[in-house]
């Protein structure tokens, strides 16, 4: 079962820093885009994003494994309480790393089994970045983006939260697309947030012919 975090540290500025926030707009913007009728949300936090999604008019359920934070649903990732193909979207910003990564498949797979359409999540990317931003009076933003080359990659140690990485020894973004595969799963979009590059964003199709 995921890991729980102190209910207290997610209403602190620590927490709270302005590269979060940076991703909370990330997370919401990327959401509506899609224009889903109904949500899931795994993992609340401190309900930023599925309060302003409701203040859009969006349908949001809330599951989380912390009854602290009062969510709509406790259950883990591992074992969600809904039917098959119950959700236009699921969501889990900052979750999966929070499970070792042999578990990653299968929770991605139950996550699956009850969106009948697309899947955000977000996960901890530790490959080098550069972004580079040029502007002055008259002169069009110049912008530049680069993921550098990961020559040396670095074994993960469990910090109390992380049990895995993107881009450490044994979970690289090869395998995680490989993974994506195995579960036929299309990627439709992946990026990493040029003001917050830890944070990495997938974007998920679920192929129609499940549905049925």
């Amino acid at each position: 079962m995921e890991k729980q975090v102190d209910k207290e540290l997610y209403f602190t500025f620590d927490y709270n820093s302005q590269a979060r926030f940076i991703s909370y707009w990330y997370q919401l913007t990327t959401i509506i885009k899609y224009k889903p009728k109904n949500i899931l949300e795994i993992g609340i936090g401190n309900k930023i994003v599925s309060d302003l999604l409701k203040k859009f008019n969006c349908e949001v359920t809330t599951v989380d494994i912390d009854k602290e934070l009062k969510p709509d649903y406790v259950a883990s990732i591992e074992n969600l309480p809904f039917k098959n193909n119950s959700f236009d979207m699921v969501c889990a910003f900052e979750i999966l790393e929070h499970l070792p990564f042999k578990k990653f498949e299968n929770s991605l797979n139950e996550i699956k089994r009850v969106s009948r359409n697309k899947i955000i999540f977000s996960i901890p990317d530790v490959q080098p970045y550069i972004y580079f931003c040029f502007k002055v009076t008259a002169v069009p933003r110049i912008e530049f983006q680069l993921n550098l080359p990961n020559i040396i990659k670095r074994r993960h140690k469990f910090n109390g939260q992380h049990y895995w990485e993107l881009n450490k020894e044994g979970t690289s973004l090869r395998k995680v697309k490989s993974i994506f595969n195995n579960l036929n799963l299309e990627l439709i979009d992946h990026f990493r947030i040029k003001e917050n590059p830890y944070h990495h964003f997938f974007i998920l199709q679920k192929s129609e012919d499940e549905n049925l």
